[in-house]
């Protein structure tokens, strides 16, 4: 929740909604750290049923509900967190419409999220042949969804690629894997699955078995407006050039926009900004 903080800041007693919140994995975290009351809205009642179970708290409520019909009241939360929701909502403008609804003006949404053309280090993509192909067709373009969040009166405050450590070991990486957990493992066929675990346990014969097993996630930092697209699209260009001096690194990346950064090295915080080619500082 660091990068997190950068955006929220240090203020307390924050109304959250964490959308999409599954078995209540960032809840409690969102909670703790913001010392925040969490809205934790979830579709399904099989994941909601696990959260309440195991990721009690006194300041989540979970309850029923999907991005396109948030069952929370007008400009009531501060911070609205996505994480890897994108790829599940059916429209993501009619959501980005509900989250402009129900946040207070000048409230952050955050999401945590992979996206097409952007999956080249997540690791287990070596053993399965067609999963990065899968991932690559069901998940979100990040220029599409920055053009509607722009278009339902948000604008762009940041964009970054950061470091995660999804697995302790490669052989606790393996043991996950093998639980079929993630929905990319659906998709595929029980031959090709059987047949990547084999070749991810010949593999960790050469691992170091110290070793995390990371990948990077990319974050996307939007802030709602009240005043029209242009304008609020012109404040989000203005304040992603001042923002630049704050990040350690910055990287350019071609979404058909202009960019403005320097190269980062690889495995580091990534700030990245982007605009409409024509569109004028003031």
């Amino acid at each position: 929740m660091d990068v997190a903080r950068r955006y929220v800041g240090a203020r307390k007693g924050l109304v959250i909604l964490d959308l999409g919140c599954g078995t209540g994995r960032f809840s409690v975290v969102l909670a703790d750290s913001f010392d925040a009351s969490v809205l934790a809205v979830e579709p399904s009642d099989k994941m909601r049923s696990v959260a309440e179970s195991q990721s009690a708290h006194p300041r989540v409520r979970y309850v029923k509900g999907d991005a396109e019909r948030i069952p929370v009241g007008d400009n009531l939360c501060d911070l609205a967190w996505l994480s890897m929701v994108l790829h599940h909502i059916g429209t993501v403008e009619a959501g980005a419409a509900e989250l402009h609804r129900v946040l207070k003006p000048g409230g952050i949404v955050l999401i945590r999220n992979s996206f097409r053309g952007r999956l080249e280090s997540v690791r287990y993509y070596e053993f399965f042949p067609s999963a990065m192909a899968l991932d690559n067709a069901r998940l979100p373009d990040a220029e599409t969804v920055r053009k509607t969040f722009e278009k339902r009166r948000f604008r762009l405050v940041a964009f970054e690629s950061v470091e995660q450590v999804v697995d302790r070991t490669f052989g606790e990486h393996i043991d996950r894997i093998r639980q079929r957990g993630l929905s990319t493992f659906e998709l595929i066929s029980d031959e090709e699955f059987q047949q990547g675990i084999r070749l991810m346990e010949d593999a960790a014969r050469e691992e170091d078995p110290t070793k995390p097993v990371t990948e990077m996630i990319d974050l996307l930092v939007f802030a709602r407006c009240q005043e029209g697209v242009e304008q609020c699209m012109r404040r989000g260009k203005r304040a992603a050039i001042s923002s630049l001096g704050s990040c350690r690194s910055a990287s350019v990346h071609h979404l058909g926009c202009t960019w403005f950064g320097s190269k980062c090295a690889y495995r580091t915080v990534v700030c990245t900004v982007w605009w409409p080619k024509n569109l004028p500082i003031s």
